[in-house]
């Protein structure tokens, strides 16, 4: 049986398929324009890159973002691992002036920045844990949710790159406080009879 169309045209089968393919072929991705035209937007792992590193009296941490890409200085968060060894908060340095469409005038960071950390004395020589927090967004309007990532830095053994925190497993409303309410069970359900 054919289909028969409601407007009274009898209309050409697999028509309206082809022309919508060939339109979304035809129109081009979400660019980021002048900056590198034609290229899709990065995942946010690769236009924002964290690493890091410990010299004497103090940790690094370095972002290197992406051309088209900007990170706000104020959504920049570090904490260490242990809690005694830094000897202040981290020193980060003045960005770019730039008024965003979100937030007004801000700070941002492009290209690069060397985010540097104080140690005390003598805990430069183990093992340290940065939870690093961020926020940025890419020339073309898109902004990317804030990102956590954790760096493992380990006395002399150069710069080390960061892995993604995993989303909790949690729900956000259970994160809101909210309490999931108890799956009913069937009567067939696991009990076997």
């Amino acid at each position: 049986m054919r289909a028969q169309r409601l407007d009274g045209h009898p209309g050409v089968p697999g028509l309206i398929p082809a022309l919508a393919l060939g339109l979304a072929l035809a129109l081009p991705q979400k660019t980021l324009g002048a900056t590198n035209p034609g290229a899709p937007l990065l995942d946010a792992t690769r236009a924002f890159r964290i690493s890091g590193w410990m010299e004497p009296g103090r940790l690094v941490i370095r972002y290197r973002i992406e051309g088209g890409y900007y990170l706000y200085k104020k959504k920049v968060r570090l904490s260490v691992e242990p809690v005694s060894a830094p000897a202040g908060p981290a020193r980060l340095p003045a960005g770019r002036q730039q008024n965003d469409e979100f937030f007004g005038p801000v700070e941002v960071y492009r290209d690069r920045v060397d985010i540097p950390i104080p140690l005390k004395a003598g805990n430069d020589r183990q093992r340290m844990t940065v939870r690093a927090v961020s926020q940025g967004c890419a020339d073309a309007g898109v902004c990317y949710p804030p990102r956590e990532e954790i760096l493992v830095l380990v006395p002399d053994a150069g710069e080390t790159g960061a892995r993604a925190v995993e989303p909790p497993s949690r729900s956000l409303l259970e994160q809101l406080g909210f309490e999931p309410t108890p799956q009913t069970r069937s009567p067939q359900s696991s009990e076997t009879r």
